[in-house]
């Protein structure tokens, strides 16, 4: 048995057959200590890796396919910005006015940019594991998750609102798992900074408001809701987004009538069930993880064990 490695006191032995060959004893070697890597990354490899294989993304895509059409409205609505669009607020399209003039037509580095924010996304997941006290392995098979699920995986290589609608969303959920933890005033109004730019993303960062003020009000963490704080993040996220809301004030909410005319035209062929169980279908890997995660909430609200409500919320 031989030592591989020491650091700050920590040693890691590597056992080699001494019978095996030469190449077999170095085969055996090197395996254990990238083993002994993974279960000890320090320095945090492992989580840098699975960041840069996510940026790569778009490049492992093979461009005889083209651009979605969707990204060539996004790219024409970036050759003229406005405060808002018939389908979407203005977000997207100003990145697709930086993304435009630096890359042209070339399709993976117009990609890179939602690659970027998938990036982002997979490295704030790995961080809401570590803060809700998982480990190292917690860390990396969170953004292990996230590399390999199919809807991100979708998701990140094509340049549509959905992307940063992500990074909206995943950064908004950090946020409020710290104030959860560790109320500040300053957690208050991040958050309401980047819900705001979410609702400059898509519309249904409402949605997530809804699930937050739900989830306080439910749940032994509704003491929040008789602070100012929650309402001065509020405000600030409507002061960023009354721009859009404005330009849709002024146009007569295209929006409305854009949904209208989905709702007749595509969403008319497909009742509720269809729509919540393909949800389910399309997010089958993480059904486990969000079984137990609903069980473990309903007895922490029975019980009222208010600390190890966190993750949970």
């Amino acid at each position: 048995c031989r030592t591989l490695r020491k650091s700050e006191g920590h040693e890691v032995e590597v056992k080699i057959d001494e019978s095996a060959s030469p190449t077999t004893g170095v085969v055996q070697a090197i395996h254990r200590h990238a083993v002994a890597m993974w279960k000890d990354d320090r320095l945090g490899l492992v989580i840098g890796l699975l960041v840069f294989l996510k940026i790569c993304m778009p490049f492992l895509v093979h461009e005889d396919w083209g651009f979605h059409r969707d990204e060539l409205l996004c790219l024409a609505m970036g050759d003229h910005l406005a405060w808002g669009y018939l389908e979407v607020p203005p977000m997207i399209d100003g990145v697709a006015a930086v993304a435009d003039p630096l890359l042209g037509t070339w399709v993976a580095g117009v990609r890179l940019f939602p690659a970027l924010a998938g990036a982002l996304c997979l490295w704030l997941t790995a961080r809401m594991a570590a803060d809700m006290g998982g480990g190292r392995w917690a860390e990396q098979m969170a953004a292990v998750a996230f590399l390999v699920g199919v809807i991100y995986l979708r998701a990140n290589v094509l340049l549509q609102p959905v992307a940063l609608d992500l990074l909206t969303y995943v950064t908004a959920a950090w946020l409020f798992l710290g104030i959860l933890r560790t109320p500040t005033p300053r957690g208050w109004l991040a958050l309401g900074v980047f819900v705001g730019l979410g609702l400059l993303t898509k519309y249904t960062m409402l949605l997530f408001v809804g699930g937050i003020f739900v989830g306080l009000t439910l749940t032994p963490h509704r003491h929040h809701v008789t602070t100012r704080w929650p309402w001065i993040s509020a405000a600030v996220a409507l002061v960023i987004w009354a721009t859009n809301l404005h330009w849709q004030w002024q146009e007569g909410f295209p929006v409305v009538e854009h949904m209208s005319a989905l709702a007749q035209s595509q969403l008319d062929h497909v009742d509720p069930f269809t729509f919540l169980f393909t949800q389910v279908l399309v997010n089958l890997y993480g059904l486990p993880s969000g079984l137990s995660a609903s069980g473990g909430a309903c007895d922490q609200m029975r019980s009222g064990l208010q600390h190890q409500w966190d993750g949970y919320s």
